[in-house]
């Protein structure tokens, strides 16, 4: 008989050690529209590097630009959302995905709000079965029990299928938040 590890995790983590580097850089742009609006423009570079044959390398740019309502507008608010982005991966075909979203929200109690969104999506990744080009919509509400937290809760199809999602927010500091999605 051969030798044995008594170890058997600690031996497949070391037979599966590989580099990963992630960095990302997101230089932004705000203008306030007096209380009508506010605007901004973001521009996103990411890469991912794999020390690995079997995964790939990926740089990514992403253009956004937000037009939103400003603090004129009390129980109504909306936002248009604007977003393009290509992900050029070594190895694999390219990932391609725009959208356009636009939210309103309105003001049911001092706590909870209805949100209602629509737009367009478009996903290409180069394969058949993943690719997609389509409308988005979906409906559900918004708790802000103080003024640090929000839940959001909406159910509707995107990304080219009917789901729920959720997002939790919490402000810790004014220039830092905690942020948990799920969709």
């Amino acid at each position: 008989a051969g030798p044995e590890s008594a170890n058997n995790a600690a031996a497949q983590t070391a037979a599966n050690q590989e580099t990963v580097q992630g960095y990302r850089v997101s230089p932004v742009l705000r203008h306030r529209f007096g209380g009508l609006a506010v605007g901004e423009l973001r521009y996103t570079l990411g890469q991912f590097l794999v020390e690995s044959d079997e995964a790939s390398n990926t740089t990514a740019h992403t253009g956004q630009a937000t037009f939103a309502s400003g603090y004129d507008f009390d129980r109504v608010r909306w936002a248009l959302n604007n977003r393009v982005s290509k992900a050029i991966r070594s190895g694999s075909s390219n990932i391609e995905q725009a959208d356009s979203l636009l939210e309103a929200e309105y003001g049911l109690t001092r706590w909870l709000s209805a949100i209602v969104a629509g737009g367009y999506q478009r996903f290409d990744a180069g394969e058949a079965g993943t690719d997609f080009d389509g409308p988005v919509y979906f409906g559900g509400l918004r708790w802000r029990p103080g003024r640090r937290t929000e839940l959001a809760l909406t159910y509707g199809k995107r990304d080219d299928r009917f789901s729920p999602a959720a997002e939790l927010r919490y402000r810790i500091t004014e220039n830092s938040r905690f942020v948990a999605s799920y969709s």
